[in-house]
């Protein structure tokens, strides 16, 4: 993986769940985990028809380098990237175990 091709900047967050007042459901309170250069590649076309089946706008797949910090991401993270909120349904290293792919969905609305 080749420096020029991590040509995107990502935000990576975490969520915390935030206790509300006496009988209000926990909310959960977003903050930057990691930003990061990613090489983004949007869906294939069956990656998009089970983005459409799930009500998700877009399905895209994330590479970033392998570090300290991004060795933690896990499917329970999202990532902030053009503007959308992407929720991550995977992680995975590749196969050099230089970089992570991250496939993710954009949520509507």
């Amino acid at each position: 993986m080749r420096a020029g091709e991590l040509d995107q900047r990502i935000s990576i967050e975490r969520g915390e769940a935030v206790r509300g007042g006496l009988g209000v459901e926990p909310e959960t309170a977003w903050a930057e985990f990691a930003s990061r250069a990613a090489r983004v590649r949007q869906g294939t076309g069956q990656e998009r028809r089970q983005a459409a089946s799930e009500g998700a706008s877009a399905v895209a797949t994330f590479l970033i380098r392998t570090d300290p910090l991004t060795k933690q991401i896990t499917e329970r993270d999202r990532i902030q990237w053009r503007a959308l909120t992407w929720n991550i349904s995977s992680v995975a290293p590749t196969p050099d175990r230089a970089g992570i792919e991250i496939t993710a969905t954009a949520a509507k609305g």
